[in-house]
């Protein structure tokens, strides 16, 4: 079964909307209704370039026209309380979908997760912060990189660290298909 879904269109009704941020989230919701359930030939509006449309055709989506895909077997679009996300056949969360706009211009995009990504903790007192390593696969922190002061802290260094390791043991972590 095949439901044509444009994501696009009804995100952006959203922003469209002049709305407070504490109703927009109910008023996302409500325009993405239709998504749901979703079955596995759904066709989806992606606005991406053509970077892009080769990384969502190595994933296994198929395009239809140059932004309508439909996408891979057991992947769906999925509405919770504040976003829309793709997920995947093992329902993972392998994307986002954000709309934006100011004065009538209202754009969609859509962002990819890599399964390994470089992330900064802080503590609750907000006195320590840690470089970390985190898997989106199981949402679990797999190598703390650095962890002091924070007023000791320098976020390039941290970062460029982090960066190292990444390189180190998953060198392909920058490509939105390794590793998943």
């Amino acid at each position: 079964m095949s439901i044509s879904v444009s994501v696009l269109e009804n995100v952006q009704k959203v922003v469209a909307n002049s709305i407070s941020d504490s109703r927009r989230s109910e008023q996302m919701k409500r325009a993405m209704i239709d998504t749901e359930p979703i079955h596995f030939k759904t066709v989806v509006e992606l606005p991406v370039d053509q970077f892009y449309r080769n990384v969502f055709e190595k994933l296994g989506f198929s395009f239809t026209s140059q932004q309508k895909a439909i996408l891979p077997k057991g992947w769906k679009v999925k509405v919770d309380d504040s976003s829309v996300k793709l997920i995947d056949n093992l329902g993972r969360i392998r994307g986002n979908f954000y709309a934006y706009g100011v004065n009538g211009n209202q754009k969609t995009v859509v962002e990819l997760n890599r399964r390994y990504r470089p992330i900064f903790q802080y503590s609750e007192d907000d006195t320590q912060v840690a470089g970390c390593i985190l898997d989106n696969a199981t949402g679990e922190i797999i190598h703390e990189v650095w962890r002091g002061e924070r007023d000791c802290f320098n976020a390039f260094d941290v970062s460029a660290s982090m960066h190292e390791y990444l390189k180190k043991y998953y060198p392909d972590w920058e490509d939105f298909c390794a590793y998943w």
